[in-house]
């Protein structure tokens, strides 16, 4: 395997910035797809990639504007936080541990206004 930054040390007497480790990256990658003809991506599958880009694109941005569907329990967490207790009273009253409240709370970015219940 090559070290790609070790040998551009050694050829240009100083360290490689990003732009240099990604252009010979890509170089590497096509030396490699050109040697090899089953690693060189098909066109259909670089076309289905594109198309999937701008459906997850579409999706976060409706996402973004709207509400955000979670679980009941999380939507409990919430409304205890605006109703202004602390996260070790929060895990008493639910019968939680703490620290999964505290995920909760980290992986939704409670508390926020544009909840609703999973189905």
């Amino acid at each position: 395997m090559i070290n790609i930054p070790e040998n551009f040390a050694r050829i240009y007497k100083r360290a490689p910035t990003e732009d240099d480790i990604g252009i010979l990256m890509k170089m590497k990658a096509e030396q490699d797809a050109f040697k090899n003809k089953a690693i060189t991506p098909r066109e259909g599958d670089l076309v289905h990639s594109k198309k999937a880009q701008e459906r997850a694109k579409i999706s976060a941005a409706k996402r973004k504007n709207g509400s955000v569907a979670v679980p009941q329990r999380t939507c409990t967490i919430n409304k205890l936080i605006m109703f202004g207790l602390s996260t070790g009273q929060i895990a008493d009253a639910l019968f939680m541990k703490f620290e999964a409240v505290e995920s909760d709370i980290e992986k939704y970015k409670l508390p926020r206004q544009n909840l609703r219940k999973k189905k």
